[in-house]
């Protein structure tokens, strides 16, 4: 594969991807297929992908040392200017068989190389043989798969707790500042608990399907995605990882839970630029994407969405993924989010254990990176819900890998509130480095990298200070608390994988000189010791 430079007017080298082969263009499998078998007039919705890409891997190191907002404005400026001169020609082609009637409802893009149009059997044979066209493929239907039902409904805010998100709460960090977006089915404006979280404005709501002219949901399923990062409150409405963050939302799924290829990439691309300008600071810092293009778990790539994600990522927005409901068995990962610039989030119950649904890994990205990124609650979480008129009705208890990925994208949301200069990357990577290790030692393909916690990320970055010795509770301060939740563990009153772990690693302080690696009835006692000499 040959590769090219440009020079960009900001004097920085981004490069394209170019085949210089001979040969030309193909028509996908499935749509050959159709065309083959129907008469030549027959119309199709196809995606025409061109053969120029851009090199993210280039772009992204030209723009890894500039602040956010310079950040973004660039890869969109970049990317817009590059795909633009690249479709040059051939929209000029299309141009004359759109006068002619044979190519329809076109809509460039420029997230990825492509355009998506309606054209006939004959018209699309000839898009095929172009030298820059690579691939002609069906603009394919995407369905919302169905969240797994509920066995036993859990207590509010229990998940909170277990992500450890009150040590930063109380240090006055709950995503203010931030904003966070979905790609989903909507979002309830009605609903009280997410109302004055959202942004507002013309740049803040995209239904590409053309059903809503302000946010609305009929499902749920976005509703209820949202209320876990921004909903309710940090003092008696436990709902939302990062309460007081804004959100803005993309309704990719259309009011009967149906979406296309070209419909997902406008929402992207609108994502990256939401009111078409890259001068104005409007992108979100987080995209929450709570679906999947294989959500059986069949362990494969679908590389449809991969230039879109990559933009994202180049541009410093952290996109989030849910690993997908295809577990229990080995090799069941999903696209987009077994992509590399994906973060991939599985999901565990209320007692940390690995749900059978949660699809493993590896990644059939590349067959062997670690899938999912990391684990979260996932079963048993109280969400808001659609609005009927009545706070009873509001909220809703749901299961599956959509309500995990929500946690982590919220904790992002969390640490940059907390220093709004830490990158999508460098948030990324401590909280896998700070997540507890569990089932087989060190990263594996059920729990991943482990369980996240957003306390020790944020001690991680600094932006929470050391915990001080013998603070379990990570409220800050070694209290009367931390001794009886030590003694608890003591006796056997029942702790959780997580919870345990982070008494041991707090509470185990029995002997001083050199702790034992258990939690007895002496290290609450030694505890006990501490505070009093301490008051």
């Amino acid at each position: 594969m040959a590769r090219w430079s440009i020079v960009a007017i900001t004097c920085m080298a981004v490069f394209f991807s170019i085949r210089t082969n001979a040969w030309c263009g193909e028509i996908a499998p499935g749509l050959l297929k159709e065309i083959e078998s129907s008469g030549p007039t027959r119309e199709y919705a196809v995606i025409v992908k061109l053969k120029e890409t851009i090199d993210h891997t280039t772009l992204g190191a030209a723009v890894k040392d500039m602040v956010r907002e310079k950040r973004v404005k660039t890869v969109v400026q970049e990317i817009k200017s590059r795909t633009e001169r690249s479709q040059q020609d051939i929209r000029s082609h299309l141009a004359v068989r759109e006068r002619l009637g044979r190519v329809k409802k076109m809509k460039q893009f420029w997230i990825f190389n492509g355009i998506a149009l309606t054209a006939t059997a004959e018209t699309i044979k000839e898009l095929a043989s172009r030298p820059d066209v690579a691939e002609v493929a069906q603009d394919r239907v995407i369905t919302l798969g169905v969240p797994a039902p509920v066995s036993t409904a859990a207590p509010a805010g229990w998940n909170l707790d277990r992500i450890g998100v009150r040590p930063l709460w109380n240090a006055g960090y709950t995503g203010q500042g931030v904003v966070v977006a979905n790609l989903d089915t909507g979002v309830d404006i009605t609903n009280p608990e997410l109302t004055s979280k959202w942004r507002g404005g013309t740049n803040s709501w995209f239904d590409p399907n053309g059903e809503h002219a302000t946010p609305a949901d009929v499902s749920g399923h976005g509703t209820q995605t949202m209320g876990i990062i921004v909903a309710g409150n940090t003092v008696d409405h436990l709902i939302g990882v990062a309460p007081d963050a804004k959100w803005i939302a993309a309704k990719i799924f259309n009011d009967a839970g149906v979406t296309l290829s070209s419909i997902t990439h406008q929402a992207f691309q609108w994502v990256l630029d939401p009111d078409g300008d890259p001068n104005t600071n409007d992108a979100p810092d987080v995209v929450n994407c709570s679906w999947d293009l294989n959500s059986n778990g069949t362990g494969t790539v679908d590389l449809e969405f991969l230039a879109d994600v990559q933009a994202l990522r180049t541009a410093g927005i952290a996109v989030v993924f849910s690993a997908g409901n295809g577990g229990p068995a080995a090799n069941t990962s999903v696209s987009p989010a077994n992509y590399p610039e994906s973060f991939s989030v599985g999901m565990t119950d209320s007692t940390d254990a690995i749900d059978p649904r949660s699809s493993r890994g590896p990644s059939a990205f590349d067959g062997s990176a670690i899938y999912p990124a990391i684990v979260t609650p996932g079963a048993g979480v109280l969400t808001t819900d659609l609005w009927f008129g009545s706070s009873a009705l509001s909220t809703a208890t749901v299961n599956g890998t959509s309500y995990s990925a929500p946690h982590a994208a919220g904790a992002i949301a969390l640490l940059l509130s907390g220093n709004p200069t830490l990158t999508a990357g460098q948030v990324e990577i401590a909280i896998i480095r700070s997540a507890w290790d569990l089932g087989t030692a060190g990263p594996d393909n059920d729990y991943g990298n482990g369980f996240l916690d957003v306390e020790r990320a944020a001690r991680q970055l600094n932006v929470l200070p050391p915990a001080p010795a013998g603070d379990v509770d990570g409220n800050g301060m070694m209290d009367l608390n931390d001794v009886l939740i030590v003694l608890r563990a003591a006796v056997g009153f029942p702790t959780t994988i997580v919870e345990m772990d982070r008494i041991m690693a707090r509470g185990d302080v029995y002997p001083l000189a050199a702790p034992d690696n258990m939690i007895t009835p002496a290290d609450a006692l030694t505890l006990l010791r501490m505070y009093v000499a301490a008051h």
